[in-house]
């Protein structure tokens, strides 16, 4: 009757993109949060890092459809993504 998860589209940085939201009371949602490590190559060569908290997003609806049915079957949540150049190089899962 009521469903566990809703997708959500968002407007990020000028374009849109498709979040997930957790039901967490009978008409309550929250959205769903990672962490986000983004490295950066400087130019003594030494690999640093940043990490943030941020609303855990997809490119496309059927992207997040997947995560959705992927969470509906029992499996973890993502907690963390990492970044490098812009490109999505790694997740990992709770």
């Amino acid at each position: 009757m009521f469903e566990r998860f809703k997708i959500v589209k968002y407007n990020v940085a000028g374009r849109s993109e498709w979040g997930i939201s957790r039901r967490f009371w009978l008409l309550w949602y929250k959205r769903l949060i990672h962490k986000k490590y983004v490295f950066c190559d400087d130019s003594n060569s030494l690999k640093t890092g940043m990490a943030s908290r941020e609303i855990l997003t997809f490119t496309t609806e059927e992207q997040a459809r997947d995560e959705v049915d992927r969470l509906r079957f029992g499996y973890k949540p993502i907690i963390s993504r990492s970044w490098r150049k812009g490109e999505c190089i790694g997740e990992q899962y709770e």
